[in-house]
């Protein structure tokens, strides 16, 4: 018996109100083509991508399912109505065909009349793929023609969900405006006056969900701290909407947004053990923080990501990121010399054996001379060959794993003046120093340094 052909169909629409063909049609077109093409066949239907853009896979659920499905051999013909409904972007479509082909699966486009079992169907699939691609560049750069101009002439062509909270449009004059929602207003003010006041954002939103009886999430605040529209400017339209307050005004809420907010790691931002610190309960790296202090310098400390952010971590507080300095400037040394001695205990205990690379591949190099003047039969140059080969390799191996710093080189690479020279370096270059020489740093439950582990 004939043995069944795993067909898959995939539907997509973008919008839907365009004019494009419905869902439904897709999958009886894909249908009637199986139907006239084979008679021992299943079908599966991958039609839970309703709405979604065609230009990058990433957003398409059941398109993800169904390759998934592909590549485990569970579907030997793709099935489509158009090409453009797989795929408008080259790159996609070359990555998703290759994993395809590797399975000996076929993609067939009905309208077209391309299979890809074929070499021109091959061939005129990856032509339509750049085709399709420069199709929707093109209708992208005129969606963007097209938006640039209704906002230079002030009309909003924005959907109500784009518009932040506290701003709407309504029809004036003809035109669509932006402007200021008056059932909301009253709100939108008490929460700039509440955190003029309080320079808290979370205890804003508290606050206005709790007075309001709403459920805005902790982004509002930083919507109204970021947004433009709060001063009436859109991108590079400047009295694009109604205005909750001037530019200047605005100004203040980010400067007072830029004086509380807690800093994560960033380019302008040096901390000193950024991915070092290994917290003691759940043996991750601990995320670099940074807050400023009433007196105006900063406190640069870490923290267990799990801890606060997914909460399976045990351990609480924060690791004062000056403990950790003034630990290794007065116990660098020390500890760089418990760790060669763990080092050497450790390499008695299992016996190991120092290989000396130097050796290993001057033998090497006789046994390649005596096998090409002809004095060792081949059996026995690719044995020795082999072994020697083998020996290399775990010398290499233990040499990439020695560690690049310890106690011998300790005076050759810290001068006995290091600490004072230490104290006068940029924060980039102290970072750059510790990360040189430091692979990681073990924290105790104490929130002090538990032991180093040195490159």
């Amino acid at each position: 018996m004939e043995k069944a052909i795993k067909c898959a169909i995939y539907p997509r629409k973008s919008k839907q109100n365009d004019n494009s063909e419905s869902m439904e049609v897709q999958i009886q077109m894909c249908k009637d083509y199986i139907a006239q093409n084979y008679t021992n066949y299943t079908i599966t239907v991958y039609d839970k991508d309703y709405g979604v853009t065609g230009h990058s896979t990433k957003a398409r659920k059941d398109f993800q399912r169904m390759m998934d499905d592909v590549r485990a051999n569970k579907i030997n013909l793709v099935v489509i109505q158009r090409y453009d409904r797989i795929a408008r972007n080259t790159r996609d479509f070359c990555n998703l065909y290759h994993d395809m082909e590797e399975v000996g699966c076929n993609l067939v486009s009905v309208s077209q009349r391309i299979d890809t079992s074929t070499p021109y169907g091959k061939k005129f699939m990856y032509d339509l793929a750049s085709t399709a691609e420069l199709e929707w560049a093109l209708n992208s750069e005129r969606h963007k023609d097209t938006n640039r101009y209704a906002r230079l002439n002030r009309k909003c062509a924005l959907s109500p969900y784009a518009l932040p909270f506290g701003i709407t449009a309504e029809i004036r004059d003809g035109k669509r405006v932006a402007i200021i929602d008056k059932e909301r207003e009253h709100i939108v003010r008490d929460a700039i006056n509440y955190y003029k006041e309080n320079k808290s954002k979370q205890k804003t939103t508290r606050y206005i969900n709790s007075k309001y009886n709403l459920k805005l999430s902790h982004s509002f605040m930083t919507n109204l701290i970021k947004s433009d529209f709060y001063h009436g400017q859109y991108r590079e339209v400047p009295d694009y909407c109604e205005a909750y307050m001037t530019p200047e005004e605005h100004e203040e809420l980010r400067n007072i947004n830029k004086q509380y907010v807690r800093h994560y790691s960033s380019d302008k931002q040096y901390f000193l053990f950024t991915g070092l610190l290994i917290c003691p309960c759940c043996g991750l790296k601990m995320e670099s923080q940074s807050q400023l202090n009433k007196s105006g310098s900063r406190y640069y400390y870490y923290r267990c990501y799990n801890t606060y952010r997914t909460g399976k971590c045990s351990f609480k507080g924060n690791v004062n990121e000056k403990v950790v300095e003034t630990y290794l400037l007065e116990n660098l040394e020390k500890e760089m010399s418990d760790f060669s001695t763990r080092l050497e205990e450790k390499r008695v205990k299992t016996k190991e054996k120092t290989v000396d690379l130097s050796k290993l591949k001057e033998e090497m190099e006789r046994l390649n001379k005596l096998y090409i003047k002809g004095r060792i039969e081949e059996d026995f140059y690719n044995k020795e060959y082999e072994r020697l080969q083998k020996e290399i390799s775990l010398g290499e191996s233990e040499s990439a794993n020695k560690p690049k710093y310890n106690i011998e080189n300790f005076k050759e690479i810290f001068p006995t003046d290091w600490k004072e020279k230490y104290v006068k370096l940029p924060r980039e270059i102290k970072r750059n120093l510790w990360k040189e020489i430091i692979s990681s740093i073990e924290i105790s439950n104490e929130k002090t340094v538990e032991r180093l582990i040195f490159k």
